[in-house]
């Protein structure tokens, strides 16, 4: 007997079902996307649906077919940001699609349910308006509770207290040692300190932004790469620099820090702490070069991957002229760790 495939039923359910599956995604990879962009590539997603209608591919022309049709759905709902972001995205989003596919060809075997059509990636089945939003929020509210779960371990271990003096005052906050922040100042190669911009308003009243064009006195713009591209962050030095883990402390005279327009921080942090702060700390102020990192903020640079004595983007803002800094990055450089 053959199964009657109506085109409405079909659009409608592979629409709530992408709009489930890709803000499913969204959280797992702790992405902030308006309705709008996700709506967007929701009705992308039904669209593509319509490959249920095509000759049966094989398993493996099949999957990569969905894996085509996979890119514009997330470009639409995500962006694209910078390529690794783009492919990161991609990666978790066919990961989620898999896991609910892999879901209804379980329940398939095990209920043998009637009217289930699963062809060319595309999912078909009589079911009603109630029972399918329930099943959706089910397996959105399991990834939900997945991620809080060992996001929370994580933010556990990774957590940390921050200290440092800036314009002859104290200043206390949370922070998170990060191990994916490679940052480092071109100009003298110290570990550079990512704070949020609650926290540079904090420190600097009238700080509005990089794009205003109004550095405070003693800022840089450090060239660096982020999830979302290539850019610029502004910095300025703090003293007398100390991270508290729950294991182990870090004192450094001095720190670079530089501020992030992402909002993405982890509720109540406003610094991500330099993974090497801590690992140098530990092995007596030494360098590891082969110490294991991530890489979502790194060092823009150029031909050879390691330049340490690059010069700094300086922006025409920035006071001071180039002799004196360098002066500053010789004052760093003799300084030795507590």
């Amino acid at each position: 007997m053959k199964q009657v495939i109506y085109v409405d039923v079909l659009l409608a359910l592979n629409l709530l079902l992408s709009f489930f599956l890709l803000s499913a995604a969204g959280r797992l990879a702790n992405e902030r996307v308006s309705v709008g962009r996700m709506l967007l590539g929701s009705f992308l997603g039904s669209a593509v649906s319509l490959t249920v209608f095509l000759p049966q591919c094989g398993i493996v022309l099949g999957f990569l077919l969905r894996a085509v049709l996979l890119l514009p759905v997330v470009f639409a709902a995500f962006g694209f940001g910078s390529l690794r972001r783009y492919v990161r995205l991609w990666l978790i989003t066919a990961g989620v699609s898999c896991l609910f596919a892999g879901a209804l060809v379980g329940a398939w075997f095990l209920f043998k349910p009637s009217g289930l059509v699963l062809r060319n990636g595309a999912v078909y089945f009589e079911i009603g308006f109630l029972p399918l939003v329930l099943g959706c929020g089910a397996f959105y509210a399991a990834i939900w509770l997945f991620r809080r779960f060992f996001a929370k371990r994580n933010d556990e271990k990774a957590s940390c207290f921050v200290r440092f003096e800036y314009n002859s005052k104290v200043f206390t906050c949370k922070g998170m040692v990060d191990t994916a922040n490679t940052l480092k100042d071109p100009f003298t190669g110290q570990a550079v300190q990512v704070i949020s911009e609650s926290l540079a308003h904090r420190l600097i009243p009238a700080y509005g932004g990089e794009a205003t064009q109004q550095l405070a006195a003693g800022m840089r713009l450090l060239p660096c790469v982020t999830a979302n591209g290539e850019g610029t962050m502004p910095a300025f030095d703090v003293s007398l620099f100390s991270a508290k883990t729950a294991q182990e402390t870090a004192q450094l005279p001095r720190a670079v820090l530089a501020i992030s327009s992402n909002r993405h921080f982890s509720q109540g942090c406003e610094i991500l702490v330099n993974a090497t702060v801590l690992f140098e700390s530990e092995k007596g102020g030494r360098k590891h070069e082969n110490h294991p990192m991530g890489s979502s903020i790194h060092q823009k640079t150029k031909g050879k991957k390691e330049r340490s004595n690059s010069l700094h983007k300086r922006s025409r803002y920035a006071p001071g002229t180039a002799e004196q800094q360098a002066g500053e990055g010789a004052d760093r450089a003799n300084c030795t760790r507590r």
